[in-house]
């Protein structure tokens, strides 16, 4: 399909459709997130996946921006479902960036004002999850995690990154590989990734 039939193609559902499509549990839906990192550990749906679009159209590769596509096509297969959540105003973006690399996988993508209309109702609680962000250059933060005996530290770029710098302890675990790598993570243990 061209893109323009891929776009429109696009189930665009409301939160209480969403609630329905989460509920099925298709084992082949994938739920990516757009919105940057920060609103992203704030709260986001439980099990999803973050790959920020950015803001500057990926043609100025500023914060965030420039390996969307890229993370897409590494790291989510072509046959695997969709379901965008985006901030207001970039679902045709993100779809259409996403079509841009010959996939046409997503089905669904939340409409209206996006992830704003269900953070805050009490009915999708259950849905919902967060995260702390630990800035790198944050000593304490890092001292800490690294004595707790049930965080792992992950370092998720490159073997070559990796052995140029990485913070103590820290496993190189990169992101490339999760779909080989992923169960022999310790299911008992939290992850700190970077």
């Amino acid at each position: 399909p061209d893109l323009n039939e891929t776009i429109e193609s696009v189930e665009k559902i409301s939160a209480e459709k969403l609630k329905s499509v989460l509920n099925e549990k298709d084992e082949n839906l994938i739920v990516l997130d757009t919105r940057n990192s920060g609103p992203f550990a704030r709260s986001h749906l439980k099990g999803s996946v973050n790959f920020p679009i950015g803001n500057q159209e990926g043609i100025i590769l500023a914060d965030e921006d420039g390996n969307f596509s890229i993370w897409i096509g590494s790291l989510i297969k072509p046959n695997d479902n969709l379901l965008l959540v985006t901030d207001p105003g970039k679902q045709e973006e993100s779809i259409s960036r996403i079509g841009r690399i010959g996939y046409s996988n997503v089905k669904f993508c939340l409409d209206g004002a996006g992830f704003d209309d269900i953070k805050e109702n009490d009915e999708f609680s259950d849905y919902l999850d967060s995260f702390e962000r630990v800035v790198v250059d944050d000593k304490n933060a890092i001292l800490k995690i690294r004595n707790d005996q049930n965080n792992v530290i992950l370092d998720v770029r490159t073997p070559f990154e990796y052995s140029d710098n990485h913070v103590t302890d820290a496993i190189n675990f990169p992101l490339i590989n999760i779909h080989q790598n992923y169960e022999t993570l310790d299911q008992s243990k939290k992850y700190t990734c970077y």
